[in-house]
């Protein structure tokens, strides 16, 4: 089926959003909202302040840390249950998937983002559900993995590009 047949589910309620063309959750966005801000919008102590908390409703949290600039928020992550065909219309194709073949994981790339699907026996599609959103911090340059299109580390990964809801097992 096509991605415009889903329907909206509870949990979905607060969903990531963009903000200025980037991911973001409720106006914290990696690489771009500063870190102090973020304690300010989320209430967070300062003392204690190595992550900030958004509560997502259903026992979902958004969880962010500080950046390596020491300025703004650098990273985060949020588990979740969202349909995968929500996220390609949130964000549009991703710029690379890599699938791992133990433990059945398929990634989808975007830059400084990665969506996590594990895989079940059901054929991969939009209502696959997500496992984890991960945010990565602009702020890092890897010398190991200058791509962020490609995981060019880890052994027996398949990266290809995106083609669509179909079996990335090869």
């Amino acid at each position: 089926g096509r991605i415009t047949r889903l329907h909206p589910t509870p949990h979905l309620t607060t969903r990531p959003h963009l903000c200025a063309g980037q991911p973001c959750i409720e106006r914290i966005t990696v690489g771009q909202t500063r870190w102090d801000d973020a304690i300010t919008l989320t209430g967070t102590q300062p003392i204690t302040a190595r992550k900030v908390e958004v509560s997502m409703g259903e026992g979902a949290t958004a969880r962010f840390f500080p950046s390596i600039d020491t300025v703004h928020v650098g990273r985060g992550y949020m588990h979740t249950a969202t349909p995968a065909g929500y996220i390609l219309v949130w964000y549009g194709e991703p710029c690379a998937v890599s699938y791992y073949p133990n433990p059945r994981l398929l990634v989808l790339r975007y830059p400084h983002t990665l969506i996590n699907i594990q895989l079940s026996d059901a054929a991969f599609s939009p209502h696959t559900p997500v496992a984890m959103i991960s945010w990565q911090d602009p702020a890092y340059e890897s010398e190991m993995q200058p791509d962020i299109c490609v995981d060019n580390i880890t052994d027996g990964v398949v990266n290809t590009p995106w083609y669509g809801f179909t079996s990335y097992a090869r």
